[in-house]
């Protein structure tokens, strides 16, 4: 299933399931509803000045974006822990935010297609 998609690559995901479709499905919900979560929350977050709390929300959204199979934006994201967790370097945070702001609604919508490929209920 991973090759049909442009935004994510669902390769280590489908490991981790061992073939199991109700688990994948059910992971594949809960990265959805994570990613329209948490990254609305980390822009709060960032406009708060809440470092602290952002580089948390960003270390947990780590293994959601590994699952996704998004590497160049699991790089954003990992810029975004460093500099909140240093405290250095945040002028670069809007910019890093506003790359996971644009990234997300085609990986949600790929990630949505692909629970529609998977027998069983949505």
């Amino acid at each position: 299933m991973s090759a049909e998609f442009q935004n994510i690559n669902l390769t280590y995901l489908e490991q981790m399931t061992e073939g199991d479709r109700a688990l994948e499905r059910d992971m594949l919900n809960v990265l959805v509803k994570e990613l329209q979560t948490e990254i609305p929350k980390m822009r709060g977050l960032q406009a708060a000045a809440r470092w602290k709390e952002l580089a948390e929300v960003s270390h947990r959204l780590k293994t959601s974006l590994n699952y996704a199979g998004n590497a160049p934006l699991s790089r954003v994201n990992a810029d975004i822990e460093g500099i909140a967790s240093q405290g250095s370097g945040m002028e670069r945070l809007p910019a890093l935010l506003a790359e996971l702001e644009r990234a997300i609604p085609a990986i949600v919508a790929e990630l949505q297609a692909a629970i529609g490929r998977l027998p069983g209920k949505g």
